[in-house]
């Protein structure tokens, strides 16, 4: 009987800039150039020198068979909760056409991808390759000793738990939400699973919904099978960005000039600031559109809004001080940034564009920084008035 060999891939069959590890097993091997597309074309655009490194993106599935191909599911949420020491008896499976909870007893399945050699990002699914480096700046060598890494570790994590009891959550999204993005899947999972969930959270609390064991944006099945997708992650890389120095000086003026101003504040005055600076960096960090225009939005009225005030007007009145114009020059501007708040508010609307979150990210910057330090940068003061006010003014 002749043993069966596998063919040793030639040398030029092996693409070098990649590998394939097994966690499982412990082993790898060498990429096939005929497993890769786009490698050159990425390599060959990559742009060096840049203000901020560019976002990259990946995607991959678990959970295909041949019964459950890529492509054939419907777009769809998962969320399974750990229940604290609690369990239903019977244990139950409830079906509502487009939406399945179970609270079961067993093994839970999950996955995430997972980029070994990066570090969280300060906004939510983002992560950076750090470049480590020395600054040196005395002696012969003054200038930034980086240490060279162009490498993206990401690894397809994917495990099992032991048996527990669990909520899991399955909804299907819909055909018509297959073109959205990995972010924007999961914010409309969240928002339609949510009045449910809050349910169950308002009459049996958290012995029910405990920790998160996995919350997942993939494909599910009329038999509710599920593929996972693993994506919705950004990388980016810091050696791609220039290397900026700063006037310490500069910054150092920055931070007394704030420090002054706090110093002179009364209590009321500081603590809206500290709310509305809280608002700030949670509309930074959050990848749910309409939620992050709503938390500019709350920065807004933190900073010049009374307790109970509801009128916009003093929005007006600032946002005109600020650019040097009457208050009816910005007062259409403002007004449907107000708006827009209370359509989303009310849950008229979810679609929030690119350009909705620049306006009221704009307005929220701007009175935010002319509170902070007396006075807003040139940069800052263009972005208020292409957000605002009517380009014949």
């Amino acid at each position: 009987m002749t043993e069966r060999r596998e063919k040793t891939p030639d040398s030029d069959e092996i693409e070098p800039r990649a590998w394939l590890h097994d966690n499982a097993t412990g082993t790898g091997r060498p990429v096939l150039r005929s497993e890769i597309q786009g490698l050159d074309e990425w390599v060959e655009n990559w742009p060096v020198n840049t203000d901020l490194p560019s976002a990259m993106t990946f995607s991959a599935w678990q959970g295909p068979d041949e019964n459950h191909a890529i492509g054939d599911g419907d777009p769809g949420y998962r969320i399974v909760y750990k229940t604290i020491r609690t369990a239903t008896v019977p244990m139950l499976n409830v079906n509502g056409g487009n939406l399945r909870i179970s609270i079961q007893n067993g093994p839970v399945n999950w996955g995430e991808p997972r980029f070994t050699n990066a570090l969280p990002g300060r906004r939510e699914g983002d992560w950076l390759v750090p470049q480590w480096g020395t600054l040196h700046l005395t002696g012969e060598r003054r200038g930034y000793e980086a240490l060279v890494d162009r490498s993206v570790e990401v690894e397809a994590h994917t495990e099992t738990t032991p048996s527990a009891n669990y909520v899991e959550v399955l909804y299907n999204l819909g055909a018509e939400n297959g073109s959205h993005t990995f972010s924007e899947k999961m914010a409309l999972g969240r928002a339609a699973t949510a009045p449910l969930t809050a349910a169950l959270d308002l009459v049996y609390g958290e012995r029910l919904l405990g920790a998160v064991l996995t919350e997942e944006v993939g494909e599910v099945f009329p038999d509710w099978h599920w593929n996972r997708l693993l994506g919705g992650r950004n990388v980016a890389m810091e050696a791609q960005a220039r290397f900026e120095s700063l006037d310490a000086h500069a910054v150092a003026s920055t931070l007394d000039s704030a420090n002054k101003l706090q110093a002179v504040r009364d209590d009321e005055q500081r603590a809206r600031l500290r709310i509305a600076a809280q608002w700030y960096w949670r509309a930074d960090r959050d990848a749910d559109t309409p939620l992050r225009f709503l938390s500019y939005w709350l920065c807004i009225e933190a900073l010049e809004l009374a307790g109970n005030e509801y009128r916009i007007t003093p929005i007006k009145a600032a946002v005109a001080a600020v650019l040097g114009v009457q208050d009816s020059d910005v007062a259409l501007g403002v007004v449907r940034i107000s708006n827009l708040r209370n359509k989303i508010a009310h849950g008229k609307v979810r679609d929030v564009s690119a350009g909705d979150i620049e306006r009221v990210r704009s307005v929220a910057e701007a009175l935010l920084e002319a509170r902070l330090l007396g006075t807003i940068s040139d940069a800052r003061r263009a972005s208020l008035r292409a957000a605002v006010l009517d380009p014949s003014v």
